[in-house]
């Protein structure tokens, strides 16, 4: 009878400091931002664990939810079980601390230590004030229960989109903030999931997927009709090219 192998006690990331900004710069936009909420604490945080042969990365902020993966290869290695809820101000400080250079990109190792991240050099690396071996850092982990995002994550991307085409009525500040951290020229698609008010789904390449709640106009709040904006434009140059 073979055993199940058990998770080591202290899971570790191993990864190069341009995958770890790959993983994590597009989801950073989508933690909470403001200190209102009860649940800041936690919503101000990125979920970061291993799933099958990626490594994953979850942010909220009750109203848009970033996944973003990457796949497990040489420079991003994973054992089973990493798991770590990582606020967003502990990541920008790792990122500043042991980011690329034009002449290396380092390779991190972070390894969850109870309610502590400890984040290393794996390797030794050049900067323009001279060399950094065996710098590391400690960083304390959330406490407390992390938002339960699979479940709808899951129900969007197994959704069935609606057969009838249908308006969106969204905050233009959140939908920007899906283009931070992503490659240029990277289009964005959004998929209405069962019906309007419900999250839609968002992709952005290969390895990213994002929900975004709709806005709901108050009573004497919807946009104007069609009849309001036509009668505003030209008509003779209207009769002219439906003539042409």
């Amino acid at each position: 009878m073979t055993s199940k192998k058990k998770p080591p006690t202290n899971p570790t990331l191993t990864i190069s400091a341009k995958d770890l900004a790959a993983l994590v710069a597009p989801v950073i936009p989508h933690a909470e931002k403001s200190a209102s909420s009860g649940m800041v604490p936690i919503l101000q945080t990125v979920l970061i664990r291993r799933a099958g042969e990626y490594v994953t990365a979850f942010a909220t902020d009750r109203y848009k939810i970033a996944f973003q993966r990457r796949a497990l290869g040489e420079s991003v290695q994973a054992d089973d079980g990493f798991r770590a809820v990582v606020p967003v101000a502990a990541l920008k400080h790792i990122r500043t601390v042991f980011r690329a250079t034009r002449v290396h990109n380092p390779v991190l190792r972070l390894t969850v230590e109870g309610d502590q991240l400890h984040v290393e050099i794996a390797d030794g690396f050049d900067t323009e004030r001279g060399a950094i071996t065996g710098a590391s850092l400690r960083f304390a982990l959330a406490a407390g229960e992390y938002p339960k995002v699979d479940r709808l994550v899951r129900e969007a991307v197994d959704a069935e989109p609606p057969a009838e085409a249908m308006a969106m009525n969204v905050n233009p500040n959140f939908l920007a903030e899906f283009r931070i951290g992503q490659p240029l020229h990277t289009p964005i698609t959004i998929t209405p999931t069962t019906h309007a008010m419900k999250p839609w789904l968002i992709r952005v390449g290969a390895d990213f997927i994002g929900l975004i709640v709709p806005v709901r106009f108050a009573e004497g709040e919807e946009t104007s009709g069609k009849a309001e904006w036509l009668a505003l434009l030209d008509p003779a140059e209207t009769e002219t090219k439906a003539a042409a």
